[in-house]
């Protein structure tokens, strides 16, 4: 009798373990309601946030080249390293506030590299600049 019932606990106890590893049955069904949620800026009105959108994607493809490989030209590191070795050209860090520097008149555009301000290595884009020599390599 003993073991009878040992057997049917064992049974029981097999069952209920079995059935915590299988997965949870999912009963799937749509919403009937409609999402109305999104994201709005904290300060505006959907309407607000809207109409700037608007604006925005209205600018998005314009400009995409204004500060791109038209305004910078490089130079090579061939280049750049004949010239260093000769002694023509070293390297160069940014001046601190530089900004400020140029607004006051401190400091000239030429002082700051070219990879800095977005130019030309041989100065060519600053006014009244003496112009660098491009070498054969540069090119």
């Amino acid at each position: 009798m003993i073991f009878a019932n040992t057997r049917y606990l064992l049974v029981a106890l097999l069952v209920a373990t079995a059935e915590a590893f299988a997965p949870a049955a999912t009963v799937s069904r749509r919403s009937q309601t409609a999402l109305s949620v999104g994201y709005v800026p904290d300060g505006l009105s959907p309407a607000e946030y809207e109409k700037i959108k608007k604006q925005d994607r209205a600018k998005a493809g314009k400009d995409l080249g204004r500060l791109g490989p038209r305004g910078f030209v490089s130079r090579s590191m061939q280049g750049w390293q004949e010239a260093y070795e000769r002694g023509e050209t070293s390297h160069t860090f940014a001046p601190i506030n530089y900004r400020q520097q140029l607004k006051e008149k401190k400091i000239k555009a030429t002082d700051v590299p070219y990879m800095v301000r977005g130019g030309k290595w041989d100065n060519s884009d600053c006014n009244g600049a003496k112009k660098q020599k491009w070498l054969k390599s540069d090119k």
